[in-house]
This record gives structure tokens, C-alpha cells and sequence, in this order.
């Protein structure tokens, strides 16, 4: 498994630029029914997520309103 694990890293750039990163950003667009079974539904829809690299803290933002 390391020699497949290692593949992929180097394949995608190396270990290097994520040491230097401090967050990563996405947009996704979130569908379904587990959140809104959950008492979520404000989670559905385009969502913008940020993850800090650093610690564990994830943030997700609306920035679409989901529709009914």
C-alpha cells in the first residue's frame, strides 16, 4: 500500500505544495435527502467549503438557497 500511496502523491505533484498550503476551497453542490432528514435542509444546494489544512475545522457557507 505505501508504494501505491507514494505513487499517487508524486503523480499529483508531491507532498511539497500541501505543507505550504494553509486551507483548501471547494464549491459543491449538495442534494438529497440526508441532510434534510438530519433538520439540515439549510445545507442543500451550492455550498461553498473551506478546509484548514492546519487543525480540524471545516466551514460551509451557502451561497445558493436551496429550492423546494
Amino acid at each position: 500500500m505505501p508504494d501505491l500511496l507514494d505513487f499517487v502523491v508524486e503523480a499529483h505533484g508531491g507532498l511539497a505544495p500541501w505543507r505550504n498550503a494553509a486551507s483548501l476551497s471547494a464549491k459543491v453542490r449538495v442534494y438529497g435527502e440526508f441532510w434534510a432528514r438530519k433538520g439540515h435542509r439549510e445545507l442543500l444546494g451550492r455550498q461553498s467549503i473551506t478546509v484548514d489544512l492546519s487543525r480540524q475545522h471545516t466551514a460551509i457557507t451557502a451561497t445558493k438557497p436551496p429550492t423546494s
